[in-house]
């Protein structure tokens, strides 16, 4: 429910909230597609260096404090530098977890798992897109991204209890073995 794309409000420019230009705002919305694809450039050479585990674990705790510091601080490079961080966490992400849901799924299952997945994910973002809006109604535009740093940090949380070298090492071993019969 919570997206990247989602990051900056038009109605942001107003003065006091975050004063940019026309080419100003353009340019802090494409920090978002530049941090993704350098973040998907980087992957693979994070994965090699600190595993699959440690990709996701990373991507979950550059998240959070960027969706936070979005809203937390009007200040148009400090913005621009979470939104590369955001983008750069949502690539990072998915690269890695798809390489590792390759893996892991079975080839007869593969399609349902990614069509589930893109149904989580894709369904749950006009959710997200309401709930951020009746938030920002009730009580300002910066609070809904210090609203949705909270299950993002909750995210991080549970990729440190549970996204662990041993789990993907046990779940790959488990991937390998011969089906039974």
């Amino acid at each position: 429910m919570v997206g990247g794309r989602h990051f900056l409000s038009r109605r942001w420019r107003r003065p006091n909230r975050l004063p940019v230009t026309d080419l100003g705002y353009g340019l802090l919305l494409s920090c978002i597609g530049v941090g993704g694809i350098v973040g998907a450039i980087a992957a693979s050479k994070i994965v090699a260096r600190i595993g699959p585990a440690g990709a996701l674990r990373l991507s979950t705790c550059l998240s959070a404090p960027a969706a936070g510091i979005t809203g937390a601080i009007p200040h148009p490079v400090i913005v621009a530098l979470a939104v590369f961080a955001f983008g750069f966490s949502i690539s990072l992400w998915n690269v890695t977890h798809v390489a590792l849901r390759q893996q892991l799924v079975p080839n007869e299952l593969r399609g349902r798992a990614a069509a589930s997945n893109r149904l989580i994910t894709w369904g749950s973002l006009p959710i997200g897109e309401a709930l951020g809006g009746a938030v920002a109604m009730l009580y300002g535009l910066r609070a809904p991204m210090l609203l949705a740093a909270m299950p993002l940090a909750f995210a991080t949380l549970v990729a440190f209890a549970k996204v662990t070298p041993s789990a993907i090492a046990t779940a790959q071993q488990r991937a390998e073995a011969p089906a039974r019969a």
